[in-house]
């Protein structure tokens, strides 16, 4: 799930997004602030992305009919291309693998392709009228893209013959999510009406089909990585469900009373879970304004981290670093210490364009005191 803020793959520079229109560049070892990228209207970005090496950084949002995305160069801070094409609010981006092609899509109903390097639109897919926000991921090799418009199939496109290879039609066609497996062999949708269905990616056939009969939504869906035997979908009755690849069952409810975990769940809908990238441990983000961590081979609860002041939305485990990063609708991201369970820093997104090191927060190794500095280097020591 797309938040307001991005991790490289390396996992050593964080982006975050601010209401100033700005994109905030941090060190993850030191927490400095690195850099600023300028070009969009306060509030306007709304998604970013880096590429797959992590030496550029897409973003779009609200002006892209006159600004257009923007592809930038991590290492300088300078715009590199911009992207014109699209004529309302873009709702997604996704770097192919190769990270020589990027996908966008816009509540204009279309999706398209650019060429990375010279910044030329390379296809369109139009959805029509009146579809909603179309998703669009990239198979791991990177020669399928499977993208959805809001009531209506997921459709797996080959970028090799340009052809629509398979039309995955979700009960109700009511798809809230999507995601390949590590291996590419399998796709698995999400719905609005509690349903998981896992297909073949290379045949398009259903292997097998999860319907809970209950009235909630499933928010997210994920697979564990390296060998995606399992997948961990995000739910609107307060729970997490970890499914068989294989089989479809589910093998863990995180949160259920019925699995021991009588208050230990959220106490509302689940918005993002996520695996670690060990496979070991699964991080939840709730209504209730929590991120829980939980052991995914036994679903039992481990640290909850509060701290937000409204609900989360989106959770995800920096490669190669002990941190969480969170974002909620309070307008702030948190950095969380795995090892200790407290937060560690926090980047407020609320910045004044003039703020543009913004604010960072570190707790003392107790959790007592509270230092903050900004960009006029002013720092501040809070009991």
């Amino acid at each position: 799930m797309e938040g307001p803020f991005a991790v490289s793959p390396d996992g050593k520079t964080f982006a975050a997004i601010a209401t100033s229109g700005s994109v905030h560049l941090y060190n993850t070892s030191t927490w400095a602030f690195k850099d600023s990228l300028e070009g969009y209207v306060r509030s306007s970005v709304r998604h970013l992305k880096f590429s797959p090496d992590g030496l550029l950084v897409a973003t779009g949002g609200d002006v892209v009919v006159t600004v257009g995305q923007m592809l930038w160069d991590v290492k300088t801070g300078q715009c590199l291309r911009t992207l014109k094409g699209h004529k309302d609010i873009l709702s997604g981006l996704a770097f192919s693998p190769s990270g020589q092609q990027l996908a966008t899509s816009s509540e204009d109903y279309t999706i398209r392709l650019w060429d990375v390097r010279t910044g030329t639109m390379e296809l369109v897919f139009d959805g029509g009228h009146d579809v909603g926000r179309p998703t669009v991921e990239y198979s791991p090799d990177g020669k399928v893209l499977a993208f959805c418009f809001l009531q209506e199939a997921v459709r797996l496109w080959s970028l090799d013959s340009r052809e629509c290879r398979h039309v995955l039609d979700h009960p109700s066609q009511d798809v809230s999510g999507m995601a390949f497996s590590p291996d590419g062999k399998l796709i698995s949708t999400c719905g609005f009406n509690a349903s998981v269905i896992t297909w073949d990616a290379t045949t398009g056939n259903s292997l097998w089909t999860f319907k809970d009969g209950q009235d909630y939504v499933f928010f997210s869906i994920s697979y564990s990585p390296k060998y995606g035997q399992h997948i961990v979908c995000a739910a609107g009755d307060g729970t997490a469900k970890i499914f068989d690849r294989e089989t479809g069952q589910p093998r863990v409810i995180l949160g259920d009373a019925k699995n021991g975990h009588a208050g230990n769940g959220h106490s509302g809908s689940v918005f993002t879970a996520v695996f670690s990238a060990d496979g070991f441990q699964i991080a939840t983000a709730g209504m209730d304004k929590t991120v829980r961590l939980w052991d995914a081979r036994t679903g039992d609860p481990g640290p909850v981290l509060r701290g937000h002041s409204a609900p989360v939305r989106n959770v995800t485990f920096l490669p190669n670093r002990p941190q969480i990063a969170s974002s909620s609708d309070d307008g702030m991201i948190r950095l969380w210490d795995m090892r200790l369970g407290r937060i560690r820093w926090v980047v407020d997104k609320k910045l004044k364009t003039e703020d543009k090191e913004g604010l960072i927060v570190d707790l003392s190794p107790d959790g007592q005191m509270l230092a903050t500095s900004n960009k006029v280097k002013v720092v501040q020591v809070w009991d």
